[in-house]
């Protein structure tokens, strides 16, 4: 069991923050101990960017809270914008880099939906539902009446394990395949079903978890 701290996160026995993240940190909060406070508190960089900015403002102060916010900001909308490239929505690689740091830092579960055209570029990606530590609900109307709204010709399936381990349960097989089977009579591709977590990733497809 962890020790809560003061800032807000439990803590276990952690390995020594990554000297890279300390510095890259440091160099926007302007202090080398709090960038090292921060990162052992939450786990990692990617930690960090995750807590809301509010709740960072209670021990560090608004201005470096809405600093950190502003840098995770960038970072986000930067591996949003390679994945919204044409060229690059079928790299697993960075569609997992993407998930991970928009939601594989999470405490909670979130179900989220990556919509295509038939030239494969993006055209929405948003979170369907959001659930507890260890599952969330999902629907599969909701996320093909969605990829019917937009107009989409291919989706690809995400969600989080905050346990850290990215192995697919059943019940993420057998949801998958439910959606496939729905998404094949609207003539809708659903290219994988990717899995995150702070240091992790798995794919479906990979696996071999996605035939009907």
């Amino acid at each position: 069991m962890g020790v809560s701290n003061s800032l807000g996160a439990t803590s276990g026995n952690l390995s020594p923050p990554d000297a890279d993240a300390v510095a890259a940190l440091a160099a926007v909060v302007g202090c080398h101990p709090t960038a090292t406070r921060l990162i052992e508190t939450y786990g990692s960089l990617g930690g960090v960017f995750s807590v809301p900015s509010w709740r960072l403002a209670v021990f560090i102060g608004a201005p470096v809270a809405k600093a950190i916010a502003a840098h995770a900001a960038l970072m986000t909308a930067a591996l949003k914008e390679r994945v919204s490239d044409r060229q690059s929505i079928h790299d697993w690689k960075t569609l997992a880099d993407y998930l991970r740091c928009v939601i594989g830092h999470s405490t909670v579960e979130h179900f989220r939906v990556l919509y295509m055209d038939s030239g494969n570029k993006l055209i929405a990606d948003e979170t369907l539902t959001t659930g507890t530590y260890d599952s969330v609900e999902v629907f599969p109307r909701e996320v093909l009446s969605k990829a019917l709204l937009c107009g989409a010709a291919a989706i690809v399936l995400a969600h989080n394990h905050p346990s850290g381990n990215a192995e697919p349960s059943i019940a993420d097989v057998r949801m998958t395949r439910r959606i496939m089977a729905l998404a094949k009579e609207l003539n809708i591709d659903v290219y994988d079903h990717i899995i995150v977590t702070r240091q992790g990733q798995s794919s479906l497809r990979t696996l071999g978890l996605m035939r009907l």
